[in-house]
């Protein structure tokens, strides 16, 4: 039987190794030298991504095979790398900082692993990318020798490298405009992508290129605004949580507001869900937003799959217009 990761205590790894990279002041040379290698012009961007998710799960297990990419029947040491990959690492670059050198949500769905279950089984690359390939090759067949404490360093050195990388405080990915609340800032498509009461349009931010969604109510009618104003609030207050769904803009009058443009609602990845660890890791996000909120005495009141979104491989809470709690009601 192949080896299943506890999603959540895989994070929790992940998130203690990148906490004590950050405060290392030695850490393993050969790994820092490989990872930095790895981010050179030529060699294939998927490689990074790869080679992060061997050292995290020989760090939660030393007997897992490093160069798995599948679970495979008969080969109790596989496990899922793409599981591990888009349900924990690329999350974690998200909400840590860090430069995993792939623009994808999920490097594993790109060659050369995509059609294969395990490294033997992908073809060596010819000129200088199989220079990198040999290289990543070699590295997995050391981390097999390795007890978990030798990897876990050389995951701290692998994060290290990837935080240096990192584009994360430079140019951050939504920008809002310090609540400038001027509708003309954004270009709208002209049909929306979702709408009721209020509707959805995929906008570009103006000043900055970005791709963002923005909500506006149909009518101001003063109970949809009231539930609009309730919902920018809300939001507001939650959006240092990387499980909520971020305010970036909103209007002074509360008719309209701008959010980051999400990947997909719970109901797209239906089919994801139907892995037991992909469930859990959607449940923990939503229930560890819940949390906070209820600690201040909110209430969604509208929790479903729709209002559960897919945010740069995370999920994030939306949605909070008919919460109840004591708001705290912003100037006019």
């Amino acid at each position: 039987m192949a080896v299943r990761f506890d999603l959540h205590i895989a994070r929790q790894t992940l998130d203690e190794a990148f906490r004590q990279a950050m405060e290392a002041t030695s850490l393993p040379e050969a790994w820092l030298h490989l990872s930095r290698s790895l981010r050179q012009e030529e060699a294939p961007r998927t490689y990074t991504p790869a080679l992060g998710t061997a050292l995290l799960a020989r760090t939660l297990d030393e007997t897992v095979d490093p160069r798995s990419i599948k679970q495979q029947t008969h080969n109790a040491r596989s496990y899922s790398a793409r599981t591990l990959c888009h349900r924990v690492l690329v999350p974690a670059s998200v909400e840590l900082g860090f430069d995993l050198h792939t623009a994808g949500r999920e490097p594993f769905n790109n060659q050369p692993f995509f059609r294969c279950d395990h490294w033997d089984e992908i073809p060596r690359p010819e000129a200088e990318k199989g220079t990198h390939f040999d290289r990543v090759d070699k590295a997995l067949r050391l981390l097999d020798r390795q007890d978990s404490q030798e990897c876990k360093l050389a995951l701290m050195a692998f994060l290290k490298v990837c935080s240096e990388h990192s584009e994360y405080d430079k140019k951050p990915k939504f920008t809002a405009r310090h609540m400038a609340g001027v509708r003309k800032n954004y270009a709208c498509d002209p049909i929306p992508i979702d709408g009721g009461q209020a509707q959805v349009f995929r906008a570009r931010d103006k000043s900055t290129g970005s791709v963002v969604a923005l909500k506006k109510l149909r009518t101001p009618l003063e109970r949809r605004v009231a539930r609009m104003r309730r919902e920018i609030e809300v939001g507001l207050f939650l959006s240092g949580h990387p499980h909520a769904m971020p305010i970036l803009d909103h209007a002074p009058d509360h008719s309209w507001f701008v959010m980051p443009y999400a990947q997909g609602t719970a109901l797209d990845y239906r089919d994801d869900l139907r892995n037991d660890d992909a469930l859990a890791l959607l449940l923990q996000s939503v229930c560890s937003v819940l949390e906070v909120a209820h600690e201040k005495g909110y209430v969604h009141r509208d929790i479903k799959p729709a209002n559960i979104l897919l945010l740069d491989g995370r999920w994030v809470v939306a949605d909070w217009g008919i919460v109840r709690g004591h708001l705290i009601w912003l100037p006019r």
